[in-house]
């Protein structure tokens, strides 16, 4: 019985610490390690009630001569459910810095 209870409790711990360590770093944290330059990703959704979902991430990453690096990362996402004059765009921005050490 206590066997089962410690192997079960050592899993858990393991399990959440692993967890823990793995999702140190946000998707889009993860675009500031890529190298200078420009990056864009599109992508085409429709779901069952034919709302068509249009999403474009564009990263921009620039890094001066101390080694210190900038990446900005636009998302537009435009939601088109059928009908007429329905459509919806936003847009967000996000800024990363990230310093040498």
């Amino acid at each position: 019985m206590y066997k089962k209870l410690t192997l079960i409790t050592t899993l858990s711990f393991l399990t959440l610490g692993l967890t823990a360590c793995g999702g140190m770093y946000h998707s889009t944290e993860k675009r500031s390690m890529m190298h200078p330059g420009s990056y864009e990703n599109t992508s085409r959704t429709t779901d069952k009630n034919g709302t068509r979902t249009d999403r474009k991430i564009s990263t921009e990453v620039n890094e001066d001569r101390y080694g210190d690096r900038k990446s900005t990362t636009t998302t537009k996402t435009t939601r088109d459910p059928k009908g007429l004059f329905n459509k919806s765009t936003t847009s967000e921005t996000k800024e990363i810095n990230e310093q040498r050490r």
